[in-house]
C-alpha cells in the first residue's frame, strides 16, 4: 500500500514433478490488471514450465490499453538454487511504439499546456536477483521525435536518441548517452544539428557533459552543467565559433545584412524560472581577418531620434557608412534587461565609397551634405552603435523550456 501498487485478477497453475521429470507441460500465470499508483493498468500474461526441482521458466507479455501499438514481451528463469536461495533473471524486449501528448496526458497532466508532442520508442532490459542482489541494465532507442508547442513558430524536430541504462533501480545511466536534434525554432531564432551528451545520475539530476549545436551556420558548444540546479538558477556559457554576421544579425531583429563575415567569442546565459538572459555577452571578428559588410534597412534605427542633433548625425553617419563597409574588426557585446536585449557594436574599418556627408563646426559633427557639396571620403573610421531590440521571443522559449523540464 505504501507504494500504491495493487494487483487484481492474479491467477497461477504450475504442473510439476519431484523429483524433475521433463514432462513439457505448461502452466500459465497472470493479473488481469496491475495498477500503478492509479494511473498505469497493464495487464500480464504468462506461460509457465517446469525447468528444475524448483525452478521454472516463464514467457509471456505485458499491454496496456492506454498505449497503442505497445506490447512488451519477457521471459524469465526463477526459483530456488542448489543452496535453496531464491533467483531469478528476466529478459525484456518493447518493439517499436508510438507516444503522443494524448497517450501521456493520464501520466503526467501539466503535459497538455505544452503543445504536442510525438516519439517513437524501443527498448530491452535485463533483471537479475541472484545472491540477494537485484541488478539491472536497459538499452532504450528514440526516433522520430517532435514537440510542437502552443506558440506559434515554437518547435524541436527530428528527436532521436541511443540510451543504455546500468541500472534502471536509481535510475542511472553510463555516462557519455547522446540525445540529437535535427532543428529547433524560437521565433526569428533557429538552429539545427543539436547534441546533447549527458548522464542520468543517482534518478535526481542529470549531468549535461556538453550541448552542441549549429547556429548562424557556425558552430555553438556548451560547457558541463548540471539540472536541476541548487538553486533552481543555471548558469551557462555558449562558447561561438564563426557565427555569420549576416545570419546572427537576421535573428537579432537588428537588421538585414550581406556580404560575409563572422564572429566567435562567448555568451554567457542565465536561465532563470521562465526567463532567459544574456550576461556581458563577447563576440569579436577573427584577428587578422577583415571582411565587408553592406547593412540595408538601417534608416529604422533612426526612427524616433529627432532630426539636427549631433545623435541623429552620429547615427545617420553610420548607417551611410554600413552600407558597403569594409572592416579590420567587429566587436558585439550582448546584455539583456528584462525582455530587451541591449547591442553595443564597435567596427573599425572605412567605407568604400564617397559619403554624402560634411562636417558642421555647429553641429561638431557631419551631416548629409547639399547639392553643392562633394561629400566626404573617408580614410578610417571607428563606429559604435547601440542597439535596443525586443528580446521576448527568446523569453518565450524560455518559458516553454521550463515546461519541458517540469510539465
Amino acid at each position: 500500500k505504501d507504494k500504491g501498487i495493487r494487483a487484481q485478477g492474479v491467477y497461477f497453475e504450475l504442473p510439476m514433478t519431484y523429483p524433475f521429470r521433463n514432462i513439457k507441460t505448461f502452466g500459465r500465470a497472470g493479473a488481469k490488471k496491475i495498477v500503478l499508483h492509479d494511473k498505469i493498468t497493464p495487464v500480464v500474461s504468462a506461460k509457465v514450465v517446469q525447468a528444475s526441482d524448483f525452478g521454472m521458466d516463464i514467457t509471456g507479455k505485458v499491454t496496456h490499453l492506454g498505449f497503442s501499438g505497445l506490447t512488451i514481451d519477457f521471459s524469465a528463469r526463477a526459483g530456488l538454487d542448489s543452496a535453496m536461495s531464491p533467483f531469478a533473471k528476466c529478459q525484456i524486449a518493447a518493439d517499436k511504439f508510438s507516444v503522443t501528448q494524448n497517450t501521456l496526458i493520464p501520466f503526467i497532466p501539466g503535459i497538455s499546456q505544452m503543445g504536442d508532442l510525438k516519439f517513437d520508442i524501443s527498448a530491452k532490459a535485463d533483471f537479475s536477483y541472484i545472491n540477494q542482489n537485484i541488478n539491472s541494465s536497459a538499452h532504450i532507442q528514440v526516433s522520430n521525435g517532435t514537440l510542437n508547442f502552443l506558440e506559434p513558430g515554437f518547435s524541436v524536430s527530428g528527436i532521436s536518441a541511443d540510451m543504455h541504462f546500468n541500472d534502471l533501480i536509481v535510475p542511472e545511466t553510463l555516462p557519455g548517452q547522446y540525445i540529437n536534434i535535427d532543428a529547433f525554432n524560437a521565433g526569428r531564432f533557429n538552429g539545427n544539428n543539436g547534441k546533447i551528451r549527458f548522464s542520468l545520475e543517482d534518478g535526481k539530476s542529470i549531468n549535461i557533459e556538453n550541448f552542441k549545436f549549429n547556429w548562424c551556420n557556425g558552430i555553438v558548444s556548451t560547457e558541463a552543467f548540471r539540472l536541476p540546479s541548487e538553486d533552481n538558477v543555471i548558469h551557462l556559457t555558449l562558447y561561438c565559433d564563426r557565427l555569420e554576421m549576416e545570419d546572427l544579425f537576421h535573428q537579432l531583429g537588428a537588421f538585414d545584412a550581406e556580404g560575409g563575415g563572422t564572429l566567435s567569442g562567448r555568451i554567457p546565459v542565465v536561465m532563470k524560472k521562465t526567463e532567459i538572459g544574456f550576461d556581458n555577452g563577447f563576440l569579436f571578428s577573427t584577428p587578422g581577418e577583415g571582411g565587408r559588410i553592406f547593412i540595408r534597412n538601417f534608416d529604422r534605427m533612426l526612427a524616433g531620434v529627432p532630426k539636427n542633433t549631433p545623435e541623429f548625425s552620429q547615427l545617420d553617419l553610420a548607417g551611410e557608412a554600413l552600407k558597403n563597409f569594409e572592416y579590420k574588426w567587429v566587436t558585439l557585446k550582448l546584455n539583456t534587461h528584462e525582455d530587451t536585449l541591449a547591442v553595443n557594436m564597435e567596427l573599425d574599418g572605412k567605407p568604400l565609397s564617397v559619403l554624402p556627408f560634411e562636417y558642421d563646426r555647429n553641429l561638431n559633427s557631419f551631416v548629409r551634405r547639399n547639392g553643392q557639396s562633394p561629400g566626404s571620403h573617408f580614410q578610417g573610421i571607428k563606429l559604435d552603435v547601440n542597439l535596443s531590440l525586443p528580446f521576448n521571443q527568446v523569453i518565450q522559449f524560455g518559458s516553454n523550456l521550463k515546461r519541458i523540464m517540469n510539465p
